[in-house]
C-alpha cells in the first residue's frame, strides 16, 4: 500500500524527518481485510460513548489539569 500525505502546509526541516520516520512505521502495518476492527468504550456503564461518560472519564484522570476552562465544559 502506497500513502499519499498530503499537508495543509510546507513541512520544516525537521518535520520532514518526522514525516520519513512515519512512511517506515507505517510501511510495517499488515492489512488483514478479513479481520473485524473496532472499539469499545468501557469507561461508562454502557459500550456506547456518550459525552457525559467522556467528561467523567476526563476529570477522573487528572481534574486538575485542565484548569478553569475544564469546569466551563
Amino acid at each position: 500500500m502506497t500513502w499519499g500525505l498530503s499537508w495543509r502546509r510546507r513541512l520544516f526541516d525537521w518535520e520532514k524527518d518526522l514525516e520519513v520516520q512515519l512512511l517506515m512505521l507505517l510501511s510495517t502495518v499488515k492489512w488483514n481485510r478479513d479481520l473485524l476492527d473496532w472499539w469499545v468504550w468501557v469507561e461508562g456503564d454502557t459500550e456506547s460513548y456518550t459525552i457525559g461518560a467522556g467528561y467523567r472519564a476526563l476529570e477522573e484522570s487528572n481534574p486538575s489539569s485542565g484548569g478553569p476552562w475544564f469546569k466551563q465544559i
